[in-house]
């Protein structure tokens, strides 16, 4: 690029200017209209030459800018229509040309404020909403049309705010106080971010459909109900139960609110694709997805598993902002996905999917992993959607799904269930070519084997021993007895384990861990005699015992009934006892069958 400007440089400042003005022309054709604007304001300022070509630059550039940030470019059907003022000779002079360029007709006036935002007065009925403006009363054509001009007001500063309220907006509102209290919610909507977005969107689509279908009803109150609809969704309350769905003629549409939630990271996007299809199904052509920053990434996720197969198709993405948001006094920016239904593939049938594809149960096919969250993946199966829950993921024992699937990659899976109904496909990747108790090789009954623990389920301990799954019953894991919030502490250890059996039917490995160790209990039952006495350490409090552990790492429980016969220290012993406090307690009993000891507080303790 220097060396560029060094060359053109070389035919003098002035050639060199021209050129740059040429290429910032071409590289976006309204730039023009903005430099004629500034190369005759200072004539227009001091001589007032150039007075036509002034005021319509001015107006052109201000009017394109606006319409197309702000307007335009948050429309589903993007209207090709450029601003254009020309100075008109009479009334019979076109207000459009064939390519699209607006020609408006203006008196002429010496504040530049107030052409422009007379110009988009008369612009907008034209380009915003045109087909249905015949099925509304006039105010509130008028409210739609002063939001708009309210917003590009507020562009133009504080004198264009001024000159918008003096000249366009009392002069319409002082008698009229319905015009008012519409205009008021659509400014409202504005402040929140959806005017456009969805309001604008929602009357462009039905005047389209009221047009086709040659309807020349009036649907005023019917568009005064939808407002109010809109109003419900952006002012809710935390926990308020709104409807998100709308079907009520001539609108027929729904809203799904997308937020960073722990069901989006433990059920993924099934739950959101599930709302959609019911959507569909209860007649919704066109949804609305919201998200917020803290959703973006799932947000992004689920636009493109729908562009992948789903009979809906994602028709504008728009950043928009909350100026109102409910909680907090700071706007927060947020996107509005607008979804309709592409008539294509939903209209070919679920069943006829799976037909014409001859899925039957028991088929495996390669699928690609779409997303994948704790409890659930989803897979695309020749285009359809199917699912996959952990415990079908893999042969072996897992947390969620992200342990055994990477989204991107393909596996083998097996159709394991079509429900017609649902519309839905439940897959499994436990093929049997794969399995690894069929291809691998098995240990003998009374082996030792080093295993992974996985997870704690129930209790008990899951884990892997090459590539096979590994289970440990919580009566084999230890003589003395663990809890299950004890046992987590060996998730992610090798352990050694003695092999007591091998479930052909489950393909498991079942094992004690105990059993490397001599019984203890016979020995303890010498060493600790009924009445002995100790000064112990609470290891665990429950709702109905203590757990105390005393010499030797040996632990007995403490009843409720002991405790609450100690007196008032003891009696509300889950609010007055600390894990780790020590405690005065005797022997009161030793069950060598249950492998238990029963303790008592000393301070009970009745005197020989």
């Amino acid at each position: 690029m220097n060396k560029l400007v060094e060359e053109i440089l070389k035919f003098g400042l002035v050639p060199a200017i021209l050129v740059i003005f040429i290429f910032l022309i071409v590289q976006d054709p309204d730039r023009a209209e903005k430099l004629k604007a500034v190369i005759t304001k200072p004539f227009f300022d001091i001589f007032r030459w150039f007075s036509k070509t002034r005021i319509s630059s001015e107006v052109n550039s201000s009017l394109n800018t606006y319409f197309k940030s702000s307007v335009f470019n948050q429309l589903i059907h993007d209207p090709d229509t450029q601003f254009k003022v020309k100075w008109v000779k009479n009334s019979k002079d076109p207000y459009f040309k064939e390519n699209g360029t607006l020609i408006l007709r203006l008196k002429e006036d010496k504040d530049q404020t107030k052409n422009v935002i007379n110009a988009a007065k008369v612009a907008i009925p034209h380009v915003v909403c045109p087909l249905i403006r015949s099925h509304l009363d006039q105010n509130i054509r008028s409210a739609v049309d002063l939001t708009i001009l309210q917003k590009l007001s507020e562009r133009l500063g504080r004198h264009g705010k001024a000159v918008f309220k003096r000249y366009f907006l009392d002069p319409e509102v002082e008698n009229d106080p319905t015009l008012s209290d519409v205009l008021s919610k659509l400014v409202e909507l504005d402040k929140h971010g959806v005017y456009t977005p969805i309001f604008l969107n929602e009357l462009e689509l039905v005047g389209e459909e009221l047009y086709a279908n040659s309807d020349h009803n009036n649907y005023s109150k019917e568009v005064l109900d939808f407002i109010q609809y809109l109003l419900n969704i952006v002012k809710r309350n935390t926990g308020d139960e709104i409807e998100l769905n709308y079907i009520r003629s001539p609108f027929k549409l729904g809203t799904i609110l997308l937020a960073k939630t722990n069901r989006a990271q433990t059920q993924g996007v099934r739950p959101y694709l599930r709302r959609l299809r019911m959507k569909l199904d209860k007649g919704c052509d066109s949804i609305y997805l919201i998200s917020f920053p803290n959703s973006y990434d799932f947000f992004n996720k689920i636009l493109k598993i729908i562009n992948s197969h789903e009979s809906l198709e994602v028709s504008k993405v728009i950043n928009t902002v909350d100026f109102q948001p409910s909680r907090g006094s700071n706007s927060q920016n947020y996107k509005i996905a607008i979804l309709s239904n592409n008539g294509v593939s939903g209209s070919y049938g679920f069943k006829e999917r799976v037909s014409a594809n001859n899925l039957q149960v028991g088929d495996i096919y390669s699928c690609e992993v779409e997303d994948v969250s704790e409890r659930e993946a989803l897979v695309n199966l020749l285009g359809l959607r199917a699912y996959v829950k952990s415990s079908q993921s893999s042969w072996l024992p897992c947390v969620t799904c992200k342990n055994t699937l990477v989204v991107g990659d393909e596996y083998n899976f097996k159709i394991i269930e079509i429900d017609f109904n649902t519309g839905t496909i439940s897959m499994s990747r436990r093929v049997d070519e794969e399995n690894p108790w069929l291809t691998n090789d098995r240990p003998e009954v009374g082996s030792k084997i080093e295993f992974e623990v996985i997870k704690v389920n129930k209790g008990n301990l899951e884990g892997v021993w090459n590539n096979q799954f590994v289970h440990i019953p919580n009566e084999e894991i230890s003589w003395l007895g663990y809890s299950v919030s004890e046992l987590s502490q060996f998730i992610g250890e090798v352990l050694e384990a003695q092999v007591t059996a091998l479930d052909e039917a489950e393909f498991k490995i079942i094992g004690s861990l105990k059993n490397l160790y001599e019984d203890p209990w016979p020995k303890i039952n010498e060493l600790f005699k009924k009445g002995q006495e100790f000064h112990g350490k609470v290891v665990r409090i429950n709702d109905n015992h203590v757990i105390v552990e005393i010499d030797y790492s040996v632990v007995g429980i403490l009843p409720r009934e002991s405790l609450e016969k100690a007196g008032f220290e003891y009696a509300k012993f889950n609010e007055t006892m600390q894990v780790g406090q020590g405690v005065d307690v005797y022997i009161s009993k030793v069950f060598i069958a249950k492998k238990k000891i029963r303790f008592d507080l000393t301070r009970n303790k009745i005197p020989n």
